[in-house]
């Protein structure tokens, strides 16, 4: 979602660390606000709202962290690193508790507040008759908790929910924290859905068009794309060539293509024969031959009662033989034998194979072949 890197990290820390010119002079407001923050208990109770000009987006960049739990974590060694410092005599060394990670996740939501919604919230402070009430908190019903929090309402007080879940966290749209949210409660639902996740994330949270936020963030989840993306779009198709256009007597322009391998029986004996179909590149008419084998000479019996049959075509199309996968070779001497060519030639019949590798050129004939197939194999029924 969000890169965790950092330029000025790595593994000897930064570049300006070793020599003591190069540090960075902190300004004072940050310092005190720093220490204001921090001045907390064992237990880490909740300070005092902080200015508007101050906050903790101003120490730690929460676009610098590609998940929740990493935002987390290092804001509570950073608290705890300042509370050692303060608190030289119960210096604290155990792993992060769950209670210092709910704590620093309370002042993330209340600094995300205080930067998007500082009108909201003075308008709650300050003012106290209803109809002079912002818009905002009018239509969702806010107010400020015991901890300076911003709280929607509802019309589900008695309902047997959590008290978290009646009056959700109010969180701006389209901010780097409601991203980590959401990517959070996306990842704890093992990659669910839109619904799914906008349904899990107001279990807590309410943030505003929270359907359409939450699609866009999906749209981007790597993991989701790789599962549920479309495939690769295929570009659109060229100009159908004039063969295919122009208005020409049936079979002038004729493809020709072979089905794959049947079974038949003759004189108690399963032999093996092949279809060849002929077909017109305008009318879509098609012509069908049993053929034996692959050989050209039994090619060109087929073709001559096709000719006799039809009318002898003046070009003839066929596939690449290097694009099949049976019966490859035979196809190959079949189409590049020079007796086939001379006694096409002798005809007037100009042979074109299509490009190497693009089978989509026969796309005409390749249909076709498929409703042929489809239609002996319901008749025979195998």
């Amino acid at each position: 979602m969000i890169s965790s890197s950092h330029p000025c990290c790595g593994v000897h820390g930064p570049t300006w660390l070793p020599d003591q010119q190069n540090w960075p002079v902190w300004q004072h407001s940050s310092i005190s606000h720093l220490h204001a923050v921090a001045t907390v208990s064992d237990t880490f109770t909740p300070s005092e709202p902080t200015p508007l000009s101050t906050g903790l987006r101003y120490i730690i960049k929460v676009r610098d962290y590609s998940t929740l739990c990493k935002l987390l974590t290092v804001t509570a060694y950073v608290y705890r690193f300042v509370f050692n410092l303060r608190n030289k005599q119960a210096v604290k060394k155990d792993p992060i508790t769950a209670g210092e990670l709910h704590y620093v996740r309370k002042l993330w939501i209340k600094d995300c507040q205080q930067e998007r919604y500082w009108r909201e919230i003075q308008n709650l402070s300050t003012i106290s008759r209803p109809y002079k009430r912002l818009l905002l908190v009018r239509q969702l019903r806010l107010f400020l908790d015991k901890e300076g929090l911003i709280r929607c309402g509802g019309r589900i007080h008695n309902a047997p929910l959590s008290h978290l879940t009646k009056f959700p966290y109010l969180l701006p749209h389209k901010h780097p924290l409601s991203t980590l949210i959401i990517h959070s409660v996306h990842v704890k639902l093992y990659h669910a859905g839109i619904n799914s996740t906008v349904t899990a994330l107001r279990q807590s949270y309410w943030v505003p068009a929270a359907r359409q936020y939450v699609k866009s963030l999906l749209r981007r989840c790597t993991i989701c794309k790789r599962h549920h993306g479309r495939p690769y779009p295929a570009p659109d198709p060229a100009p159908l060539p004039k063969s295919r256009t122009q208005d020409t007597p049936p079979f002038t322009v004729t493809g020709v293509d072979f089905t794959g391998a049947l079974y038949v029986h003759q004189k108690g004996e399963e032999i093996k024969v092949y279809i060849c179909l002929f077909t017109c590149v305008t009318t879509r008419a098609i012509h069908l031959e049993v053929v034996t084998d692959l050989f050209t000479e039994t090619f060109l019996l087929a073709f001559r009662r096709f000719a006799s049959r039809k009318s002898l075509p003046q070009l003839m199309v066929s596939d690449n033989a290097s694009t099949y996968t049976s019966a490859a070779e035979e196809l190959h001497q079949l189409f590049k034998s020079q007796a086939l060519a001379v006694s096409l030639e002798r005809s007037g019949v100009t042979w074109k194979f299509i490009p190497k590798k693009a089978p989509w050129y026969g796309g005409f004939w390749e249909r076709l072949i498929g409703l042929t197939k489809s239609c002996i194999k319901k008749v025979l029924g195998r």
